[in-house]
């Protein structure tokens, strides 16, 4: 499946005027564009000096397969009506060219009311814009990743044609089901930091990273939480980290501690007889069960 730019609205001082015509010329330039491929995020582009970004151009032939229109649920979003407008005059085109398509409602988690999404939008299409909606909706978060990768599935299903059994899952439910998956796959990666037995001194991120049997599980929660989102998990399961091991410490120091007293006292009234000895040692002992024989008279 090949992504290309399709359209976007442009915030402009004379956007409100614009826009309709705008999008008139887009629905019927764009659905033929070889300009270039389209990338979800720019920044994504700079963070990967490697990312592949190939002119449709330079291609000696490139064919459409299928569609996928975003359209933000946002209440807040400055382009409903035009965005409605879109929508619909895109869909009439597409069906024309007889491709599949598959409408991707984006931001869902901006939504009050999560579970009949997709219908206000089927709804809105034949209210405002006398259109039936047919095609599919899939109900997505970028922020929570919800339903990201289905939404391409859901299109190569509609594209293959042995291959037509999939069901949209709504927002509210995809968003409970992933964060269950997600937490699980964050306490495997926090475990996997605090229980490693590398060195303190060169314990990081990336060395986590390079080890082959680490790869998969970083490369996994990466693209479920971002790079920043592992940095912090992997920083706060550090710290935790450290906490064992200052605990490990604790212990062995105290063991310690035992055998030294067990060597200097050899029963209570000697400690007692120290004028300024902690009473929470003696209450540590007990909670300890330690040298049970000496405070059997206390």
């Amino acid at each position: 499946i090949s992504l290309i730019e399709f359209t976007s609205l442009r915030r402009d001082i004379n956007a409100n005027t614009l826009i309709p015509e705008y999008l008139e010329t887009a629905i019927v330039s764009k659905l033929y564009s070889k300009q270039k491929l389209a990338y979800f995020s720019p920044a994504q582009i700079k963070a990967i000096s490697k990312f592949p970004q190939e002119r449709m151009s330079d291609l000696d032939e490139f064919s459409i397969d299928g569609f996928i229109i975003c359209y933000n649920v946002d209440p807040t979003f400055q382009f409903i009506e035009a965005q409605d407008y879109f929508l619909a005059n895109a869909l009439k085109k597409i069906e024309k060219l007889k491709k599949p398509v598959a409408i991707v409602a984006t931001k869902c988690d901006k939504i009050i009311n999560r579970t009949d999404i997709s219908s206000h939008i089927i709804e809105k299409m034949s209210k405002k814009e006398n259109f039936n909606l047919t095609a599919p909706i899939i109900e997505t978060s970028a922020v929570y990743n919800v339903n990201i990768a289905f939404a391409f599935q859901s299109l190569y299903s509609l594209i293959d044609t042995k291959n037509k059994n999939f069901k949209a899952m709504n927002f509210q439910d995809a968003y409970n089901i992933t964060e269950v998956q997600n937490g699980k796959l964050i306490e495997e990666f926090s475990n996997m930091i605090i229980e490693s037995t590398d060195p303190l001194s060169r314990f990081s991120l990336m060395t986590l990273y390079k080890k082959n049997n680490n790869f998969d599980k970083i490369i996994k929660l990466i693209e479920i939480i971002g790079i920043e989102g592992a940095r912090d998990v992997y920083t706060e399961s550090k710290k935790q980290k450290i906490l064992k091991l200052k605990d490990r410490m604790l212990q062995y120091c105290l063991s310690k501690f035992e055998t030294c007293i067990s060597s200097v006292f050899k029963n209570y009234l000697d400690i007692e007889a120290l004028k300024e000895f902690p009473i929470d040692f003696i209450d540590y002992f007990k909670a300890k069960n330690i040298f049970n024989d000496w405070f059997e008279v206390i």
